[in-house]
């Protein structure tokens, strides 16, 4: 819990000479909901920090949890996040007293920025009117639909399509985000975690059963094994569909897991990410996965949902 003692001071607006006004995030010095201390500063002024003050719990996902709407110590504490720029995260001014413990307040005052306009309509939808929103990063948009598509999938067919991560992999799946630096070393390792979450995860030996368990078939990869099953469940334009599997395969392949080189330069061209910041390279891939889920949603899933409604009524 946080040290009722200490409080740190945090940049809340700036005055109209450009100087930086700071306000304790201590709660019970705030104006709250009440208008009962209207000459202070608002418990729920919005405070500005730089993504990066997440790294430090993005790289730890054994003791924290990271999303778009909040973030919580396991056991310890949680506060809630407006996550949905790329730019920034903001926080309530007193949410930071309430929640974080002193030591978290001072990490979080290194990353503190001058106040950039106010909450996000998503957050303020959720946290003042109390109204679901989409999720606007696409991290966290990607995590929630493969969430939901799975839950979709194996209530319809009995199997998953996308195998869920085994036990000491999950941490790729809870820490995927869009880098926060921008740095090559960071846009290679969630490159790494979004192929072992989509390419690796394909039900190959599922897939084969549906297409034949043949030696040519089996001679087929993942990726080709549910190719071939779109074709034969007659999915239209999938290839277009596929390609970010093939993409995330190439992109570890010739930057990750190997030394870089004339092709890892070749790929990035030939994927249009070549000369733009990395962070933005890997929103696009995650992106195109989050249309695939779509598709498959909309091509099979509702399909199949639709056939066994229709054979109901028959029957």
């Amino acid at each position: 819990m946080p040290d009722s003692r200490r409080f740190v001071q945090f940049i809340v607006r700036v005055d109209t000479g450009g100087a930086e006004i700071e306000a304790t995030c201590d709660p019970n010095e705030l104006n709250n909901a009440f208008n009962s201390r209207p000459d202070r500063p608002s418990y729920f002024a919005p405070v500005f920090f730089r993504r990066a003050v997440l790294d430090r719990y993005l790289s730890r996902s054994d003791l924290y949890a990271v999303g778009e709407a909040g973030m919580t110590c396991r056991g310890e504490w949680n506060i809630r996040l407006d996550a949905s720029r790329s730019d920034y995260v903001v926080v309530m001014l007193g949410d930071l007293g309430k929640y974080l413990p002193y030591e978290e307040q001072l990490h979080w005052r290194s990353h503190n920025v001058r106040p950039v306009g106010g909450f996000s309509q998503e957050f303020i939808d959720r946290n003042f009117h109390n109204r679901p929103s989409e999720w606007t990063q696409p991290d966290h948009a990607f995590v929630d639909r493969l969430s939901g598509f799975k839950i979709a999938w194996q209530e319809e067919f009995g199997w998953l399509l996308f195998r869920d991560l085994a036990e000491k992999d999950q941490y790729l799946l809870d820490t995927l985000h869009v880098p926060l630096q921008a740095t090559q070393d960071e846009f290679d390792k969630q490159v790494l975690a979004l192929a072992k979450i989509l390419c690796d995860a394909i039900n190959a030996e599922r897939l084969l059963v549906l297409i034949g368990d043949t030696e040519e078939n089996r001679a087929l990869k993942p990726i080709q094994r549910l190719e071939k099953w779109l074709q034969m469940e007659g999915a239209a334009r999938f290839e277009s569909q596929t390609a970010i599997l093939r993409d995330v395969q190439s992109l570890r392949s010739a930057g990750s897991a190997h030394g870089k080189g004339s092709e890892y330069e070749r790929v990035l061209r030939r994927l249009g990410l070549a000369g733009i910041p990395l962070d933005e390279a890997f929103s696009r891939l995650l992106v195109r996965a989050r249309t695939l889920l779509g598709y498959l949603d909309a091509t099979l899933v509702a399909r199949h949902r639709g056939s066994s409604r229709g054979k109901a009524r028959d029957e």
